[in-house]
């Protein structure tokens, strides 16, 4: 995958739900989020095409650390917005063919209009990558914006082990 580069914000995400929306993952599954959400899901928005080093900053490591439990995923959200709507099909088949198959159920291309998702989560500016936490129930956890620091995945690290503790 490719995207720019920064890191930090801790906004306060308690009693903020992760708006509903539809989308298609690469591997051509249909979802509805929240709502499909199974476990915990670390779900990650970009912007720009240039935000892909930030997402592999978070990606990389959590997949490497969690890939053998089923207690938390992980989602990746382009959101590309209605500009590039007309054509959608191309750009799906060439992001598709450009991604290891391993890696399409993670991964989702919205081209719909972004701004309920914007005001929805109150998101200042499109510069940088959002990552949040989601619960099933669809309620935002924990939160962060930018590229990974070694704080925020220690941060992260430390609320998944805690969930993972609580439902045992």
């Amino acid at each position: 995958m490719g995207f720019l580069l920064l890191s930090m914000v801790n906004v306060q995400a308690k009693n903020r739900s992760f708006p509903n929306i539809h989308i298609q993952t690469l591997d051509q599954v249909s979802h509805k989020l929240p709502q499909d959400l199974k476990t915990p899901t670390l779900i990650l928005l970009a912007f720009k095409r240039q935000h892909e080093e930030d997402i592999d900053s978070w990606v990389i490591p959590f997949t490497t650390q969690y890939e053998e439990q089923s207690q938390v995923s992980h989602l990746v959200l382009n959101l590309v917005g209605t500009q590039f709507k007309w054509m959608k099909n191309r750009l799906r088949k060439w992001i598709r063919n450009g991604t290891p198959e391993e890696k399409h159920p993670f991964l989702a291309i919205y081209f719909k209009d972004r701004a309920p998702i914007c005001e929805a989560l109150q998101l200042p500016n499109k510069d940088h990558i959002q990552v949040y936490l989601v619960q099933p129930n669809g309620q935002i956890i924990w939160q962060r914006s930018g590229k990974a620091s070694p704080k925020d995945h220690h941060d992260l690290e430390r609320k998944i082990k805690s969930l993972i503790n609580d439902q045992a």
